[in-house]
């Protein structure tokens, strides 16, 4: 690969990088080798292989659809060092997810850097089982997220509201509450009826799982405005016309 094309690449994945270390997965950065975090169509456009996952007889004659997530780390020769499934429809689908990304391969020139030497890249991975016509169909998030978005980000920035405002929302009926933390920090608690979509996650499956409603209220813990703004942002941006953000203790 030539010197420009490798550059190109390389500076496509840093450039998507949105965290670096410790990742809403779990994954702990080596202090020996740095890990930098991506995007699913950073790692899908760069991999050189890229099985997708197939949908299991037994999962289709149960019926079982729905979205898949998986965390993964590539090793510093491209090859995948590790994949958790965070949330299948089924056991069946989850190994099928393990299976393939398993195999994923990206060039190995991708993940050594002149300035800091070799490292490690992670990413979060969605994919979607769906049934339609009897027939199982495989897609990731990512590309089934731009079906269903293409012209439709809202500008402006998403609003704040108080208690008061919170609480008229509800009672209409007509808002949804989202909370984008971490499944681990969502199962120590959280607001009855809020709706879990990490924040990582949110552009590729928001639009898909969400369904319609008036408004959007971003649920916030305080200390954690700057993620739960970005969380908000990421819902305009597939479309969604009205975006809250209540901060609370």
């Amino acid at each position: 690969m030539s010197d420009p094309i490798r550059f190109g690449r390389l500076l496509v994945v840093l450039m998507l990088c949105s965290a670096c270390g410790r990742g809403p997965d779990g994954l702990r950065e080596d202090p020996a080798l740095p890990v930098t975090r991506t995007s699913h169509p950073a790692i899908e456009d760069l991999a050189e292989h890229k099985p997708f996952p197939h949908y299991p007889a037994r999962s289709l004659e149960n019926d079982a659809a729905g979205v898949a997530v998986a965390s993964i780390l590539l090793g510093v020769d491209g090859r995948m060092e590790r994949v958790d499934v965070l949330e299948a429809p089924d056991a069946d689908i989850a190994e099928a997810v393990r299976d393939a990304l398993g195999r994923w391969m990206l060039p190995q020139e991708l993940f050594e850097d002149d300035l800091r030497g070799p490292f490690k890249v992670a990413a979060t991975m969605v994919f979607y089982f769906l049934i339609e016509a009897g027939e199982g169909r495989v897609v990731s998030g990512p590309a089934l997220a731009a079906e269903r978005t293409a012209g439709r980000a809202v500008a402006g920035e998403p609003r704040r509201i108080d208690e008061a405002e919170l609480e008229a929302l509800l009672e209409t009926g007509d808002a949804i509450v989202v909370d984008p933390r971490v499944r681990e920090m969502y199962a120590r608690g959280h607001r009855d009826g809020a709706i879990n979509i990490p924040g990582r996650e949110l552009q590729s499956r928001a639009v898909v799982e969400l369904p319609s409603a008036e408004v959007i209220i971003v649920d916030c813990y305080r200390g954690s405005e700057s993620m739960c703004v970005g969380a908000a942002r990421v819902l305009r941006l597939v479309g969604v016309p009205d975006v809250a953000v209540f901060v609370h203790d």
